[in-house]
């Protein structure tokens, strides 16, 4: 949600197409699809090939234990997710091993990056009601599934791929500098410092031992690719720094 200031700050309000989720998008004309600019949501590998137009994306990782206890706080205080219940029921712990929703925790940003866009999203919604759409059967369906992941070298390297295909990575950790890198790379002038968005009230003071052991097992090639784009992300900083003599970045009042 931080992220999508940018997008906002770079694009007229107008060319920034609404929807984030398959749901949203699926049934709206591929005429009005075709005068959007800028997309943002998650639409995985999917969108360029249901658009039928190459796409310059970028994308920005997170901390895997950060990111595994934000989507669990999300998950819990949002009663239209499918999940909520679920969630509702469940410690962090067995969150992140529970059949229902471990989907949600194990490599989530490797499955993501990996997801080799092999369903058609157009096939499997004519195969939908609109009660589906509306509980999000659509995204569930199209989204990665641990049960599918390759191995774990085969996983990491699909995402490592994926990753290279980006036109910027950003680290959630490293917001503002993430978003100067990303907003260079697509032409554009430093940004302002944007404030954060969708900060989790319900997050949990302390995470216990046996619980973060769990999430880090249920994260591992999360936690490799994370490593590497650390590294990446470090030396692309110093780089576009020493090019640009290190200005500052830009505030709009």
């Amino acid at each position: 949600m931080s992220s999508w200031q940018l997008i906002e700050w770079l694009y007229p309000e107008d060319r920034i197409c609404p929807g984030r989720m398959w749901e949203d998008i699926i049934n709206v004309p591929i005429q009005v699809m075709e005068a959007y600019d800028a997309f943002r949501g998650h639409f995985l590998t999917y969108l360029e090939p249901y658009l039928g137009r190459k796409l310059t994306t970028f994308t920005i990782l997170r901390n895997p234990v950060e990111r595994t206890i934000s989507h669990y706080c999300h998950v819990q205080r949002a009663p239209e997710h499918p999940f909520y219940s679920d969630a509702r029921a469940l410690s962090l712990a067995e969150f992140c091993r529970h059949p229902r929703t471990r989907h949600m925790v194990q490599d989530y940003q490797a499955g993501y990056l990996a997801c080799p866009g092999r369903k058609d999203p157009r096939e499997l919604a004519r195969t939908m009601t609109k009660d589906d759409l509306a509980v999000y059967k659509l995204q569930l369906a199209l989204d990665p599934s641990p049960d599918d992941y390759p191995t774990r070298a085969e996983l990491y390297r699909a995402a490592f791929n994926r990753l290279r295909s980006f036109v910027a990575i950003g680290i959630t950790e490293r917001l503002n500098e993430s978003f100067m890198l990303i907003s260079r790379q697509l032409g554009a002038t430093n940004p302002p410092e944007f404030g954060r968005r969708n900060v989790a009230q319900n997050r949990p003071t302390a995470i216990d031992d046996h619980t973060m052991r769990i999430i880090r097992e249920c994260t591992e090639i999360d936690h490799a690719l994370y490593a590497d784009e650390l590294k990446q992300f470090e030396g692309n900083l110093e780089e576009q720094l020493d090019s640009h003599q290190r200005p500052r970045l830009e505030t709009r009042g």
